[in-house]
């Protein structure tokens, strides 16, 4: 099944993805807890369970510069997300929804390229990257603007996958040795 179909339990990944991005929003919950509980209560697959993380966490790390799922989700065909978007505005809005977000993101389409970021420098790096100002701040008076910009993009690198193992919890599976590594770190005697 693809991303953009609907699962067993007759939701898409990306529906998926806007009930828990509401409900963080709503009820000012965690993002990583919300994907967590969503998906092991649901039934979609290891593709989509996958997707709908990408969807969340991208966009509650690019909050500040939001078209995140057309500019940054690469794997995603843009024509894709914008059908699923339009057909999930028409759902959970109505027609006069539908249509600006389909105006919207077929506009960002088209001139994404001209979009223009804020010229001061704090302001530029704390909207283009999404961190705060008062952090992009602190950065910029102890770093270069170039190690700064280092920052930012480590910062904002997608995590990778642990080979052989991308659909469990690492903290979960390695437990054990989570602890040993730890009491370790406790042992040791700082000189």
């Amino acid at each position: 099944m693809s991303p953009g179909t609907a699962s067993k339990t007759g939701l898409s990944a990306r529906e998926a993805a806007l009930k828990i991005l509401y409900d963080l929003e709503k009820k000012n919950l965690f993002a990583e807890e919300s994907v967590a509980k969503y998906c092991s209560q649901s039934k979609l697959s290891i593709q989509e369970r996958r997707l709908v993380a990408e969807l969340v966490f991208g966009t509650t790390k690019m909050r500040k510069r939001i078209d995140y799922q057309l500019e940054f989700a690469d794997r995603i065909p843009a024509y894709a997300a914008v059908d699923e978007s339009v057909n999930l505005a028409y759902k959970y809005g109505h027609k006069g929804v539908a249509g600006l977000v389909n105006g919207v993101l077929r506009n960002f389409q088209r001139k994404k390229e001209q979009i223009e970021f804020p010229s001061q420098t704090l302001e530029f790096f704390s909207s283009y990257y999404s961190f705060p100002e008062w952090l992009v701040e602190k950065w910029l008076s102890r770093f270069n603007q170039e190690n700064v910009i280092g920052l930012c993009e480590y910062f904002n690198r997608k995590p990778a996958l642990i080979p052989g193992q991308p659909s469990e919890n690492f903290c979960q599976r390695n437990s054990g040795l989570l602890a040993r590594k730890i009491s370790g770190i406790q042992e040791r005697k700082i000189l």
